[in-house]
């Protein structure tokens, strides 16, 4: 199982840490290398950075909590992903330009992770709303 590593700070010392349980307390501490070796308390430390590309996939392969994916249309399974994102709101409305952006017979689905919030059909109406905003009066 890969690690979450972070970016440690502690006295004035860096250190590439992952976090592990310690002692017949179980105390969470910040170890290092191969050889599991104690850095400092988690809380103690001065600085934490999350090391870009430790961030942690879910069953999907995705690193956000929502998906936008062209599913086959026959039986639903992924065919490309087309984009993620954190916010629900964003997500959202990403979708529905996508919409219009796919033929009536592409089949997109937005999924939290494996929760399928929308599973809709493409409408292909992008072109006729950008001759509609041009011909109506500014």
């Amino acid at each position: 199982m890969p690690r979450d590593y972070r970016l440690i700070n502690f006295n004035g010392e860096w250190q590439v840490c992952s976090k592990a349980r310690r002692g017949h307390g179980e105390r969470i501490v910040w170890i290092y290398g191969k050889e599991r070796i104690f850095f400092c308390d988690v809380g103690r430390e001065a600085a934490v950075y999350v090391l870009p590309g430790s961030e942690k996939e879910n069953f999907f392969g995705d690193r956000f909590n929502f998906s936008i994916d062209e599913v086959y249309a026959e039986d639903g399974r992924r065919k490309e992903r087309l984009g993620g994102m954190n916010n629900v709101v964003a997500a959202q409305r990403a979708f529905t330009e996508l919409l219009s952006h796919h033929s009536k017979r592409t089949r997109l689905q937005l999924r939290q992770g494996g929760f399928v919030m929308r599973d809709e059909f493409g409408t292909d109406d992008y072109k006729e709303r950008v001759w509609a905003a041009r011909k109506a009066p500014v």
